[in-house]
């Protein structure tokens, strides 16, 4: 069955939970009539998630589907030739032509938000890269200052066969490790059963997709803090064997569909206190086709321990099922920040004379954070007061006297804010050189700041224009022709939330050709030296190309030094004597093309050109300890342009000392630092790098 069809079947199946949840402002209300036929809440509830799930999507869909921007990365473009760098925290990476990334030592730091190109959420500062990557070396140990997210630290790297180092990471400060591996799907083996994860809470689609997974070992992990792992290795298609007998999945409140379509899944070995409700052990191992056996999972309805998968493993099984009244009739509760909800809970096809107690839990669907509001208790309401606005999923365990436990349907709550939400509003001035951005910011504290951001669609490039400032307005200056795309992102300062404007449209047309300019390293060279061409671009539609160009007046002949390319500079060597002029074409994006004015160089015979030489004299041949010295150099001959370097050799010690690199200076004054014979030279280099050395100058000091 192909994935399409998976996909289809899970959309309309949706997600089976026992129970019904109810609010009231005021308390319990009775049960409506059901004798009339209305949707019931389950479908309400269903209907309204697929209709969440496919805006979400078309939101992902829409999210700036550009490349996310990368404020850590040396270069943007391509790297089939050339080598990428960049930090992470503290720690410097860098990806070769051959696709290694390699990751050194140092702090990292937490994933930020962007999109993947299949994920919105948390990325690292590679995953721009991530079609070119072909393996991953971790070469240095990697710590944490403080709890972070690493969510989608190596997420749709699908050409990876290989991550070594993983052991040098320290995750004892890592909170979150979600769709970490998610699309590796050239993966064959991940040994990563030494890390330390005690403070993970999420570690949801951590290996979704990783199809090509052949052995995977995480036995010796500590998960009692986790409380989210759904899809965790759902689409791990290859693997046939897990060992999870070690995990206390006590701490455990969202695992849905954890080993769906997992095919070739023939044996989990699950801890004995994994328990699952009402056609929960089926739901978890959907799809998977080589009739997985699942050894020790818990009954939580009977406590009673089973192995495999039977058919008939639902029939004869008694559950406490959960009612909890609603005063509501859409799937989602709108109240406002700092109310009271009372949520309360009717038992129904149980025991009248069961103990039983109640646990209120609630889940914040944009923080992914779950919050006990009650623990076990005999009390069967409790009332909320909401606090944080955001989407909320509001769930009660059951336990009956043996410590049997079955949780509810989620009855989801908006919490909306009582001051107005977050927004911002942004417009553009254009001049003729320039464009003027301002944006405003309102609602939330109303203590903001402004970052501005745009995107080049001709290059496929972000650019940060201004950080975050208590500054709203921002003057651009227009460059290459073509169409951007300008942002600004508000922060409410109080509370760290962030809202990004609409875009602002720009576009610069092409209205000239390119101009280009030409300069030499030199206009005079004997055979044999080398002169540097430079050309330098302007105007046109930018994403320049350069070919240089020769021509020899004397024998009327053409030469092409340099193809187009993004070189722009090229080193020649003079072959022969005489005159040549040089020329650079540019060409832009556009294809439009324009020639550079000429450059002339004359060649001449080394033979023609005076013999390089330096002549030093020296104030005085003897001095004694404390007095000075003038050197004084003159050189002639070469090709000009000369430099000097003085030396000294002591006699005595038999050492060499520099006293002036090579500089403009031809005159220096030395003083005698102890007594003894000395002998002092002089080098001088010309601008074609010929060097010469003087006659030797003795000094000999006294005391």
């Amino acid at each position: 069955m192909n994935r399409k069809v998976r996909r289809a079947l899970k959309k309309s199946s949706g997600v089976v939970l026992a129970g019904t949840m109810m609010f009231s402002n005021s308390g319990v209300m009775a049960l409506a009539d059901t004798s009339k036929e209305q949707p019931t809440v389950t479908q309400i509830t269903e209907m309204s998630l697929n209709q969440i799930q496919e805006e979400q999507e078309q939101v992902v869909e829409n999210v700036l589907s550009e490349e996310v921007y990368s404020d850590s990365a040396t270069n943007s473009e391509d790297i089939e030739n050339d080598t990428v760098s960049g930090t992470w925290g503290t720690c410097e990476w860098t990806i070769n032509s051959d696709g290694v990334l390699t990751i050194g030592e140092g702090v990292g730091k937490e994933t930020e938000y962007g999109y993947s190109g299949t994920h919105y959420g948390r990325i690292s500062p590679w995953t721009e890269y991530k079609n070119k990557i072909k393996k991953i070396d971790i070469t240095g140990n990697i710590t944490f200052d403080e709890d972070v997210s690493l969510e989608g630290l190596f997420i749709s790297f699908n050409e990876v066969t290989e991550i070594n180092g993983l052991k040098n990471i320290d995750f004892s400060k890592v909170t979150d490790i979600s769709h970490m591996f998610m699309n590796c799907s050239s993966l064959t083996n991940l040994d990563i059963g030494n890390w330390d994860v005690s403070n993970v809470t999420d570690a949801g689609f951590m290996f979704y997709n990783c199809s090509g997974l052949v052995n995977l070992e995480i036995g010796d992990w500590n998960v009692s803090s986790m409380t989210c792992a759904e899809y965790m290795f759902s689409n791990c298609s290859s693997l046939t064997h897990l060992d999870l007998s070690s995990f206390d999945l006590s701490s455990l409140f969202f695992y849905m569909d954890i080993f769906d379509s997992c095919d070739e899944l023939k044996e989990v070995t699950m801890p004995k206190n994994w328990g699952v409700q009402k056609d929960g052990i089926i739901s978890e191992f959907k799809w998977c086709m080589a009739h997985t056996k699942v050894t020790s999972w818990t009954d939580i309805a009977t406590g009673e321990v089973y192995e495999g998968l039977p058919n008939t493993l639902i029939e004869g099984h008694k559950y406490v099922e959960t009612k909890l009244q609603l005063t509501v009739s859409s799937d989602f509760t709108t109240v406002t920040s700092g109310n009271d909800i009372t949520i309360s809970t009717l038992l129904i096809n149980s025991s009248s004379s069961e103990n039983y107690t109640y646990k209120f839990i609630v889940y914040d669907i944009d923080t992914k954070q779950w919050t006990k509001l009650q623990d076990f208790s005999s009390s069967s309401s409790y009332t909320w007061k909401t606090t944080d606005a955001g989407n909320k999923q509001i769930y009660v365990d059951v336990k009956d006297s043996k410590g049997n436990v079955t949780r509810s349907q989620a009855v989801n709550v908006k919490v909306e804010e009582t001051t107005k939400p977050l927004a911002i509003s942004a417009t553009k001035q254009e001049a003729d050189k320039t464009v003027t951005f301002t944006a405003n910011g309102t609602g939330g504290s109303g203590k903001y700041s402004y970052k501005f951001i745009v995107y080049n669609k001709t290059t496929n490039s972000w650019a940060k224009l201004q950080d975050f400032s208590e500054k709203n307005t921002f003057t651009w200056t227009k460059g290459n022709a073509g169409d951007r795309y300008f942002y600004v992102d508000v922060k409410d300062n109080t509370t760290g939330k962030t809202v990004r404007s609409q875009a602002l449209n720009v576009k610069i047309d092409a209205t000239s050709t390119p101009t280009s300019t030409l300069t030499a390293s030199t206009a005079n060279v004997n055979v044999g030296g080398k002169v540097t061409l430079t050309a330098k671009a302007t105007a046109g539609s930018g994403k320049y190309t350069y070919k240089f160009l020769i021509y020899n007046p004397a024998t009327k002949q053409w030469a092409k030094l340099q193809d187009f390319s993004n070189n722009s500079t090229f080193t020649w060597t003079a072959g022969s004597a005489g005159a040549r002029q040089f020329y650079v074409d540019v060409k832009d994006s556009n294809g439009k093309v324009t020639r550079s004015k000429v450059v002339n160089v004359q060649v001449g015979n080394a033979q023609s050109v005076t013999k390089l030489s330096v002549k030093a004299t020296a104030s005085t041949t003897a001095n004694k300890v404390g007095q000075n010295v003038t050197f004084t150099a003159t050189a002639n001959g070469g090709a000009g342009g000369y430099t000097y370097k003085f030396l000294v050799y002591n006699k005595t010690t038999k050492q060499w000392a520099k006293i002036q690199d090579f500089s403009a200076t031809s005159k220096l004054t030395w003083k005698a630092g102890s007594a003894g014979e000395r002998q002092f030279y002089v080098d001088v280099k010309d601008k074609n790098g010929n060097t010469v050395r003087s006659s030797v100058m003795n000094v000999k000091t006294t005391k």
